[in-house]
C-alpha cells in the first residue's frame, strides 16, 4: 500500500481512483529537481542538529543512488514522483532512517520548490 495511505484505508482503492489522483506521469520531469531539494533539506536537518551524521549519510548515499538508477516504480499507484521517490528511499534505507527526511517541511512547500527548481532548467 502506498505510505501517503497506509493506516488510513484496510484496502487498495479502486484502478480508476488511483489513476485519476496519480499525477507521476506530468511529474517525471521534477525527478532531479526533487533528488536535489531532498539533498539540501536533509543538510540542512543535519546542520540544525534534527537528524544525526549517520542518517545524514545514509539518507544522502540512497538519494545519489536513486539519481544514478533513477525511480524503480513509476506507476500510478504513486501520487506522484515525489512520493515514488520517497517509497524507494525508505525501501533502501529503512523506515526509521529514511522516514525522517520529511522532517520539518511542508509537502506543498516541496512541491512548489520542486515546480520552480525545474522552471529554472528550462
Amino acid at each position: 500500500m502506498n505510505i501517503l495511505r497506509r493506516g488510513r484505508l484496510s484496502a487498495e482503492p479502486d484502478e480508476d481512483i488511483t489513476q485519476f489522483t496519480s499525477s507521476m506521469e506530468a511529474d517525471i520531469s521534477l525527478f532531479e529537481a526533487d533528488i536535489e531539494l531532498d539533498r539540501a533539506h536533509v543538510v540542512m536537518l543535519r546542520e540544525q542538529d534534527i537528524i544525526s551524521a549517520g542518517d545524514c549519510t545514509v539518507i544522502l548515499s540512497g538519494l545519489e543512488k536513486i539519481k544514478k538508477d533513477g525511480i524503480s516504480a513509476l506507476d500510478a499507484s504513486y501520487e506522484d514522483v515525489h512520493i515514488a521517490l520517497e517509497a524507494q528511499l525508505i525501501e533502501m534505507v529503512g523506515e526509521e532512517t529514511g522516514g525522517r527526511m520529511h522532517s520539518a517541511r511542508s509537502r506543498n512547500d516541496e512541491v512548489a520548490t520542486c515546480i520552480r527548481l525545474s522552471l529554472r532548467e528550462e
